[in-house]
């Protein structure tokens, strides 16, 4: 009675589009839902050639309506975003914990003074869900930023794997140690953040890491 009430009072809408939603959707109208299948990734998981990190997926490419909802999710303060954005990561891994084993879920971490004027890390919301609906561990303040870096969509290709370098750092490695771990991170575009995250784990004994983000851009691996 209280959630046919609320959504009486306050009913879902369609995040793309506005609409107000019927009960048979859940994050975005019909009509948008076609649209959004139209940059969906391969749904496959990549096998990371010559990278720290093992294997990576992403659920859509960075263009049109995911480009939009991300930025407002990362630097407008639409924190309630992370449930849409995480579900088909979640579906997908779902699939891949069928065959295989992920021992914990972590995610890319970002600097105190980003934290402080952002007020949360978009990454860490993507996680926590993921790692709630997966019944999979989260380990948070592990793996860390030491450094506060320049913006990478602030650079250019060529300055953004120097920018990273150096700036990760795990407390302690037992943690980590013969775990295989899923990566949390929103955009993949050059690679090199969770190439630098992953490298860190790597040298504290991490296993196996998959890294999958909410989006990325065209051509990559």
């Amino acid at each position: 009675m209280y959630n046919k009430l609320l959504n009486i009072i306050y009913p879902q809408k369609c995040i793309l589009c506005n609409k107000i939603l019927d009960t048979s959707c859940d994050f975005a109208c019909n009509i948008c839902k076609k649209k959004l299948e139209y940059i969906l990734c391969d749904s496959r998981i990549k096998v990371a050639k010559n990278h720290s990190f093992d294997f990576v997926f992403s659920s859509f490419y960075y263009r049109d309506f995911i480009r939009k909802i991300l930025l407002d999710f990362k630097f407008h303060n639409k924190k309630y975003l992370y449930d849409f954005l995480s579900h088909r990561i979640i579906k997908f891994a779902r699939n891949y914990l069928a065959n295989n084993k992920i021992d914990c879920v972590t995610f890319v971490p970002i600097s105190f003074l980003r934290y402080m004027e952002r007020g949360y890390n978009q990454s860490e919301l993507l996680a926590k869900k993921i790692s709630r609906e997966l019944s999979i561990p989260l380990i948070k303040f592990n793996l860390i930023k030491i450094k506060h870096n320049k913006r990478q969509s602030e650079l250019n290709v060529l300055l953004r794997k120097s920018n990273t370098k150096g700036v990760y750092k795990v407390r302690n490695a037992n943690t980590f140690k013969d775990k295989c771990l899923l990566l949390i991170d929103d955009i993949y575009t050059t690679g090199n953040t969770v190439e630098e995250c992953s490298k860190v784990l790597k040298e504290a004994g991490a296993k196996c890491i998959i890294v999958m983000t909410v989006a990325r851009k065209n051509n990559i691996l």
